[in-house]
């Protein structure tokens, strides 16, 4: 997989680049305009900087794919990089947005935007709450960058433009249902993990991957037919993407995700892991863990009990359930009429999102 990793770190580089121009010219011109409080920019940069580029990474997958699997000529499809712009900038407002639902004080191993909003409001020694203003500061910056994800789209044809806006919409959805879904007793029947699994595919595994694929084979000109297998293809490598990200969220390390470990617990997401885990586990560890996730407050030896509960009963299933959804998704890619180059990238790109450690 060294190859793609490679490349793919080159194509990041590029993402970056073009990035830290748009950021550039954005901030002139709303300089220009009526200033750029300095929170605000700080706020702005720490959201953007950072992360793996996994959807623009896949929106070049995918226009490769239409390119017989040339990686140079996708990055120079007429208006990728405003696809590849709008995607990260997107991406920014949902981690936002979504620290603030979930009340997470980090992202990425650095304080959330809310968080960096609420301190500059004690550094000045401003009137009101704090916690307020970095949670409404948050809220404003995401919708900023909404407003650049969408200005980034109006250079890309209508088609996709369309593509991109249903895209939104999606995930707007599947972040309510996720905060509704909270609210309930956590449960491990069929209908909970049925929920579980709509959430991750409007929530994550659409957005994260799929859509992302299918746009930049769309805005490279795909048929629609392609556009529409790409989609099928990496909807289950989606999900399976975002169930590692589930694992990872349990098991992973501060250095490797920039979460500390237990994140998912300490918010009480009620993920496929969460309701595998009670599927499996004797009733009287299910009613530990319910017991454990009806307070309001979590100590560290709950998350610790929890963790262990989920190791010893869900992580197995869990693996399991990873590897369904990633071999759908290689089985749609190897059906389809692809030069061998673009299947061969579409498989290690699905490989390397699913199997990896951070």
């Amino acid at each position: 997989m060294s190859q793609i990793s490679d490349t793919l770190d080159h194509a990041a580089t590029i993402i970056d680049t073009t990035l830290a121009h748009i950021l550039e010219e954005t901030q002139k011109y709303f300089s220009d305009i009526a200033g750029f409080p300095v929170e605000f920019l700080d706020s702005l940069y720490a959201s953007v900087n950072g992360g793996k580029r996994f959807r623009a990474l896949s929106a070049l997958v995918g226009a490769s794919v239409t390119v017989d699997g040339d990686f140079d000529r996708a990055i120079n499809v007429k208006h990728m990089s405003h696809l590849t712009t709008a995607l990260e900038f997107y991406q920014a407002a949902a981690l936002i947005h979504d620290d603030v639902v979930d009340h997470s004080p980090t992202r990425r191993g650095r304080p959330s935007a809310h968080r960096l909003f609420a301190h500059a409001h004690d550094d000045e020694a401003w009137l009101g709450s704090s916690d307020t203003f970095g949670e409404s500061g948050a809220i404003l910056l995401g919708d900023f960058l909404l407003a650049c994800a969408e200005r980034e789209m109006t250079y890309c044809p209508a088609k996709v433009a369309e593509h991109f806006a249903s895209m939104a919409g999606e995930v707007a959805l599947g972040q309510y249902l996720d905060l509704r879904s909270a609210q309930q007793e956590p449960q491990g029947d069929s209908e909970a993990l049925e929920l579980a699994h709509t959430i991750i595919r409007l929530k994550s595994a659409r957005y994260s991957v799929a859509h992302p694929v299918s746009l930049g084979a769309q805005l490279a000109g795909a048929p629609d037919e392609t556009v529409q297998q790409l989609l099928n293809a990496f909807e289950p490598i989606g999900i399976a993407f975002q169930l590692r990200d589930d694992h990872l969220g349990v098991f992973g390390q501060l250095g490797d995700t920039g979460k500390p470990s237990g994140g998912d617990i300490i918010e009480r997401k009620r993920t496929a892991l969460l309701s595998l885990t009670l599927a499996h586990a004797p009733d009287h560890v299910s009613d530990t863990i319910r017991s454990i996730y009806r307070q309001d407050t979590l100590s560290a030896g709950d998350v610790e009990a929890v963790t262990e509960f989920v190791d010893a009963y869900g992580r197995d299933p869990h693996e399991v359930l990873i590897e369904r959804f990633y071999a759908q998704g290689i089985s749609v890619i190897e059906k389809m009429h692809l030069p061998s180059h673009a299947r061969k990238l579409c498989e290690e790109f699905a490989h390397l999102l699913v199997w990896r450690t951070q």
